[in-house]
Order: C-alpha cells, then sequence, then structure tokens
C-alpha cells in the first residue's frame, strides 16, 4: 500500500527544494505551511476512498489534474 502522507516539498516559487535553484529560500512560511496543509488533506480524501470530484469541489481546486499530481508525488 502506499504511503499517501508524504507530502511534496517545494513552494510557488519553484517546485523542490532538492533541486532549487535559489541560493537562499525565497519561499514564504505560510505558503509552505498552506500548500501542504491542502496537499495533506487531499492525500487524506483519497485514503478514505472520497471520489476525485468530491475532493476537487471540497479543496477548491479547479482541475482533476492538480490532485492526480498531488497523488502521485504523496506515493
Amino acid at each position: 500500500m502506499a504511503n499517501y502522507f508524504t507530502l511534496p516539498d517545494g513552494c510557488s516559487k519553484y517546485a523542490t527544494c532538492e533541486s532549487c535553484p535559489f541560493s537562499e529560500c525565497k519561499a514564504d512560511t505560510k505558503d509552505i505551511r498552506k500548500k501542504q496543509e491542502k496537499h495533506k488533506q487531499v492525500l487524506e480524501m483519497v485514503t478514505a476512498k472520497i471520489p476525485i470530484e468530491e475532493i476537487k469541489r471540497k479543496t477548491g481546486y479547479k482541475d482533476i489534474r492538480s490532485i492526480q499530481r498531488i497523488i502521485k508525488a504523496g506515493k
């Protein structure tokens, strides 16, 4: 079974911390926390077997692809 509680890292400036080109962190702490909380919420709903359409509606994501990327990154 996949580990749905592995959260993707990164921020709105760059997708992953590991390959970030900035020498100093440019991320806003609130931005990272908000992203992680929203990702965790999506992954918990997936674990609870809630349909993607309902997850989209509850989280406010505009398309299913965003949710699918979160699920893929969380595996």
